[in-house]
Formats: C-alpha cells, sequence, structure tokens
C-alpha cells in the first residue's frame, strides 16, 4: 500500500480572472463551488504531473479565463479565510499559469 504524502498531494486552485466560477466549469472537474460566493474551483491530485494533464484535458473547454495555483496539500490544510498567495512559496506564484 502506498503511503500518502501531503507534500506531493497537489492542490489547482482555480480563480476566475474576474467575477465568480462558473457552473459549466465547475461540471468539467465532477465538483461543486467552493468559497464565499462560488468564488474558486479546486481540484486534487496525487502530484503535479497528475494536475497538469487534468488541466490540459480541459483546456479550451472553460467558458471564462482562470488563473490556476498549484499547492500542496499540507499548504491547503494551512489555508485561512481562502487567502492562497498566504500559503504559497514564490516559487509556486511565480509558476502560476492562466487557463481558457
Amino acid at each position: 500500500m502506498k503511503t500518502l504524502n501531503p507534500y506531493q498531494i497537489t492542490w489547482a486552485i482555480l480563480t476566475p480572472v474576474s467575477g465568480i466560477a462558473r457552473k459549466e466549469d465547475r461540471k468539467l472537474f465532477n465538483q461543486f463551488a467552493q468559497g464565499k460566493r462560488h468564488t474558486f474551483i479546486s481540484d486534487h491530485s496525487p502530484d503535479i504531473e497528475s494536475a497538469k494533464r487534468k488541466l490540459d484535458s480541459i483546456a479550451g473547454k472553460l467558458t471564462k479565463p482562470y488563473q490556476v495555483l498549484f499547492i500542496t496539500d499540507k499548504q491547503f490544510s494551512l489555508l485561512k479565510d481562502n487567502n492562497f498567495e498566504a500559503v504559497a512559496t514564490k516559487k509556486q506564484l511565480s509558476e502560476m499559469v492562466y487557463i481558457n
């Protein structure tokens, strides 16, 4: 049995460039909206490569542009008030991507 590592499990946090996360976009991840007033979509993967493959598979299917931040499961557990920038490292912030 493989041990789960909170420093390897990756969360992709999709924050709309403007407005709120659309219901159609949330359905692509089979998830409900998260955050106050549906302000972001989150999806977890076993590692960052898997998370990037998921994003590649939905590229072009989203109804609006999103900025994507990858953080670890440990960082996700430290979140307060959905302030992702507070738990992300400088490297993670510099690797933030945009998807549409």
